[in-house]
């Protein structure tokens, strides 16, 4: 229950920035002026602790029963792993992006792009994939393998071979975590669920992919899964 209700938590912090609305003028000081002359009566406290009782039901009811919390799952869940015939011919295998220092891509993501404890970066890449921007972050540890951590505030989406092994979920990372192997498409869709083509490339290093506090982190490499989970764990 407890990783439904982070899951439900993210999907709705999701929806507030997918709805489009126009501009609304400053209500504050017309509300507060308008409480100042009228308390709400005893009835209208009623109606609405009704109102909210009725909200409560309404995203107990999708966080519980599972078609519900199926149908809206590909709407707003930050990852998006689904089943593909094959991996469509043609698409590149490199890494996209621009070469950029730490602080140029903080600067143009609008946010600190986490890191791994006592790790530094050997390359960094801003990718920017219009209404999506993501850093991928090379690391080359001595005597260990190279890899490299994605992070993004836009979502990721996973196309699996059907037939192939499916994605592994990993407990302990956040909201979502998936452990894949094999050869696998990504592509980054935007808030409202578009995917962005551009962004479209194929993989076949082990990848674990984790969503946390509105971000979605990916660790591309050779690394057994152990190892990916710690980087992970270990991120600052």
């Amino acid at each position: 229950m407890q990783g439904e209700i982070e899951i439900l938590d993210g999907d709705l912090v999701l929806l507030s920035r997918a709805l489009r609305y126009p501009v609304t003028p400053d209500l504050t000081g017309a509300a507060s002026e308008r409480l100042r002359e009228r308390r709400l009566a005893p009835s209208g406290w009623r109606v609405a602790a009704a109102v909210l009782v009725a909200l409560a039901a309404l995203v107990a009811g999708v966080a519980i029963v599972a078609p519900a919390r199926e149908a809206v799952a590909d709407l707003f869940d930050m990852i998006n792993i689904f089943g593909i015939d094959q991996v469509p011919r043609g698409l590149p295998y490199e890494i996209k992006g621009r070469e950029v220092t730490l602080e140029v891509a903080r600067d143009a993501l609008g946010f600190e792009p986490a890191l791994p404890a006592g790790a530094q970066p050997s390359k960094v890449l801003l990718q920017e994939f219009a209404e999506v921007g993501a850093v991928a972050i090379y690391f080359d540890p001595a005597n260990e393998p190279g890899y490299v951590l994605f992070e993004t505030t836009g979502r990721v989406g996973k196309g699996v071979p059907k037939g192939d092994e499916e994605a592994e979920f990993v407990a302990g990372l956040g909201a979502e975590a998936y452990w894949l192997t094999g050869l696998h498409l990504v592509q980054y869709q935007n808030v409202y669920g578009d995917v962005v083509y551009e962004s479209r490339r194929v993989t076949d290093q082990n990848t674990l992919i984790w969503s946390r506090d509105g971000f979605v982190f990916r660790i591309e490499g050779p690394l057994e899964k152990e190892d990916a989970v710690a980087i992970a764990a270990s991120l600052r």
